[in-house]
């Protein structure tokens, strides 16, 4: 017999959860990791709100931030239509997990001529994902291009461009697109462009009753779900039903369950229902359908087992009145709890009056710090938490029950001192609610909002210091080193040497004491200045700032090697006062050397890019590395080298808001490099 070879293992697609409920099962996982996807349908089918989901649970349950793109609606406009689904998108956008950007095309204002491309776009786009470092992005509609400029052709090249920029990118991408005609997909046909996953979603009518359907027509190099499935659109967002795609995985149990009438126990292997199972019990009206449940419930009842009775048509009175009929009495069974009849109480007016507990689990009883379910099952909530419980749930309960569709809210219990989350889902006449405790989730809220508003008190004290040194004392600094001068000019024959060198000593440390002000007031604005990213040549940049220090000190000859093309992303100005720095010191610190020598580069650190600046200059003893970047920590005396130690200080905090780190490797004689790497 022939041996079969073990396969290989290949390489799985990546895929991005979305968190949207049932998408993630029908894509068997999300959609295609760092590739665009084509969702596309009639107007109404739900794009926008899919696509908005989708940014919002990445931002909220997988950190990852998202930018929309609308080339039709506004930001406020979008913020207005998906608040209906639970979706607090304007504080995602102020905490930087989401950023929304109208692009608007009006074709009125446009006027076409010569070859042109859509440059503009790449860059808004780019500047877009790098200012909130964004993992997702949707463009709703794109197709709005082709109804703005008249050249299709120029529009599907940049389309195409678009897409492979998008896929370099590495960003999980959604494309919109309106339904086409008998040729194509879409209206413009997109799906040209998009072939790694398209999506279509559809709304029927039948019969008055609307129907919306998702379906996925392809999804290259994975296997999907072919079939349509049903899904809503509520109060939770979008949820789709993956009926063929539910795992039955379960366990099953092989006990039975009594049915309460022996000759039917006879009929199932005489010993009646699986236990765990669901009977569906079909008959015209009078056919025995109540009696037959209710033989069931009398003998479960009779084994000492709790049954719980959900009546959708008759009262518990009327249902125990009927079975004595039958010769079942239940009402026994209700005054020894294990029988339990529920519905809510309603005025004439059908609105509701009160409500009664039915039954707990065992964490709910712990929480409550109650013994058994005895103690508060058929209570009202005043009886179970204390007088006014009823009027403060009454709201709700009034807006689970007359809306009829699943609710979640939070509240607080002051005789718990707890906070809690619940969820309650209508059933009939009833409700069930499951809750989960968030007292610590509040408690870590209240902490951040209060340091919060302390970071906001100091930054407002350091605002406050940085105008006293802007102003107040460049006063005096200036009086100083001004008459100082006066002095050395005006004074000069008048002053021995010892004089003279006096007043150098208060004009240099006038000057000194200046420039250290100016080094504190870059320092502080390095902490609190916002971060403009952009696409930089760093090359370019040192080229600029070598120059600069060759034409201050003309008569010095250093080799200067500069790495082309280096680029990154990041503070056009912050990141210029990095390199300012750092080729400043290793032109300073290799001033003793007979041939000095610079360098910058990069080189792989740890799976990252990392840039490095390298001289040949005095070094230093990495005994010593700890203080290198500590404000006013100096290796060297002053009278050696000049500067006030705040350089390496104001370097580091600038990495470190870009997401990277800096470190220093050095010999004393043999040169120091410095190394650095960007988020």
């Amino acid at each position: 017999m022939a041996k079969i070879k073990n396969v290989p293992q290949l390489p799985r697609l990546l895929k991005a959860p979305t968190g949207i409920q049932g998408l993630d099962e029908i894509t068997g996982g999300g959609l295609p990791k760092g590739r665009p996807t084509l969702i596309y349908g009639s107007a109404g089918s739900g794009k926008t709100l899919i696509s908005m989901e989708f940014l919002v649970r990445g931002a909220l349950e997988f950190d990852e931030p998202g930018v929309f793109m609308s080339f039709e609606e506004t930001e406020g406009e979008l913020a207005t239509n998906v608040a209906s689904l639970g979706f607090d998108i304007n504080s995602l956008i102020s905490s930087k997990k989401l950023l929304i950007d109208q692009v608007a095309i009006e074709r009125s204002e446009i006027e076409e001529t010569g070859e042109y491309d859509l440059e503009g776009l790449f860059v808004r786009l780019g500047n877009a994902i790098d200012s909130i470092k964004a993992k997702r992005v949707v463009l709703d509609t794109i197709e709005v291009l082709y109804a703005g400029l008249n050249n299709d052709g120029i529009i599907r090249s940049e389309l195409r461009r678009l897409f492979r920029w998008l896929k370099d990118r590495g960003v999980t991408t959604i494309v919109t697109g309106e339904r086409g005609g008998e040729t194509t997909l879409t209206r413009h046909g997109l799906e040209e462009y998009v072939s790694d996953c398209v999506i279509f979603l559809d709304s029927r009518i039948n019969q008055e009753l609307s129907t919306r359907r998702i379906r996925i027509v392809k999804y290259r190099g994975t296997a999907h779900s072919t079939n349509e499935f049903p899904f809503i659109i509520d109060r939770e967002g979008i949820s789709i039903l993956p009926v063929t795609e539910v795992r039955l995985d379960y366990l099953a149990s092989n006990e039975r369950v009594s049915t309460g009438v022996p000759r039917l126990d006879a009929m199932l292997d005489g010993k009646g229902y699986m236990k765990g199972s669901a009977i569906l019990v079909s008959g015209m009206v009078g056919t025995g359908k109540s009696s037959l449940s209710a033989h069931l419930i009398n003998r479960s009842c009779g084994q000492g087992k709790r049954s719980l009775y959900l009546a959708f048509e008759e009262s518990p009175d009327q249902i125990k009145r009927n079975m004595k009929s039958i010769g079942i009495d239940l009402e026994p069974w209700v005054k020894k709890g294990l029988l339990h009849f529920w519905k809510l109480v309603r005025d004439d007016s059908g609105g509701i009056k009160t409500w009664r507990l039915v039954d707990v689990n065992p964490p709910a009883l712990r929480t409550w710090g109650r013994q058994t379910v005895d103690e508060i099952r058929g209570k009202t909530t005043d009886e179970i938490f204390g007088p006014g419980s009823t009027g403060h749930f009454m709201p709700i309960v009034q807006k689970i029950m007359t809306e009829g569709i699943p609710y979640s809210y939070e509240d607080y219990f002051p005789n718990l001192n707890k906070y809690f989350r619940f969820t309650s889902v209508p059933i009939g006449e009833y409700f069930i609610t499951t809750g989960s405790d968030i007292t610590e989730i509040k408690q870590n809220e209240a902490s951040l909002s209060r340091h919060a508003h302390e970071l906001e008190a100091s930054n407002k004290e350091l605002e406050a210091f940085s105008y006293s040194v802007s102003h107040d004392l460049r006063a005096p600094l200036r009086s100083i080193t001004g008459f100082s001068t006066i002095l050395l000019e005006d004074y000069k024959d008048e002053l021995d040497n010892e004089g003279k060198s006096y007043l150098k000593k208060i004009s240099d440390s006038g000057e000194l004491m200046g420039q250290l002000m100016d080094d504190l007031l870059k320092l502080s604005r390095v902490t609190r200045s916002d971060l403009n990213f952009e696409r930089i040549n760093l090359s370019d940049m040192a080229h600029k700032i070598v120059d600069e220090l060759r034409n201050d000190d003309p008569k010095r000859k250093v080799k200067v090697t500069i790495a082309p093309n280096m680029h990154a992303n990041g503070d056009k100005n912050l990141l210029g006062l990095v390199l300012q720095n750092l080729l400043g010191n290793a032109w300073k610190y290799s001033s003793k050397t007979s041939e000095p020598r610079i360098e910058m580069g990069t080189l792989e650190h740890n799976g990252k890019r990392a840039y490095f600046v390298r001289d040949n200059g005095v070094g230093f003893d990495m005994t010593y590395a700890d203080k290198l970047f500590k404000p006013f920590q100096r290796l060297h005396k002053a009278t050696e080298f000049t500067g006030t130690g705040i350089g390496l200080a104001t370097v580091q905090r600038i990495i470190r808001r870009h997401g990277g780190e800096v470190r220093a490797e050095s010999k004393v004689g043999e040169g120091a490099t410095f190394y650095f790497t960007l988020g």
